[in-house]
């Protein structure tokens, strides 16, 4: 579990949604693995590896990378076309980065 996203004394983040519990809060973990996934302690990792490990790490870190630096507009025309294809881990990592997007205000 990767400790990075942990809040410094001073830093602000924002809000994020624990995968496993549905829990909004600013300090959470994030997944090692793929770096996209967040949940509020190990635990919670370890009860929702069964459903994340479906889509962790599925994607090449280029296309983690484009995902990752998307705009609103793009990710919901990058997720539509996903969708339409059947989904798959892509449609997954759309999904958090849309939710993320949202949360951040953009």
């Amino acid at each position: 579990m990767d400790t990075s996203s942990r809040a410094q004394s001073g830093d602000t983040l924002p809000v994020r949604v624990c995968s496993a519990t549905f829990e909004l809060s600013t300090d959470l973990l994030r997944c090692s693995r793929c770096k996209r996934t967040h949940y509020k302690d190990a635990a919670a990792q370890k009860q929702h590896w069964k459903v994340h490990k479906q889509t962790c790490c599925a994607l090449s870190p280029q296309d983690i990378e484009t995902i990752g630096e998307a705009s609103m507009c793009e990710t919901y025309g990058m997720l539509a076309a996903s969708i339409k294809s059947g989904g798959d881990a892509t449609t997954s990592l759309l999904l958090e980065h849309m939710r993320d997007l949202t949360l951040d205000g953009e």
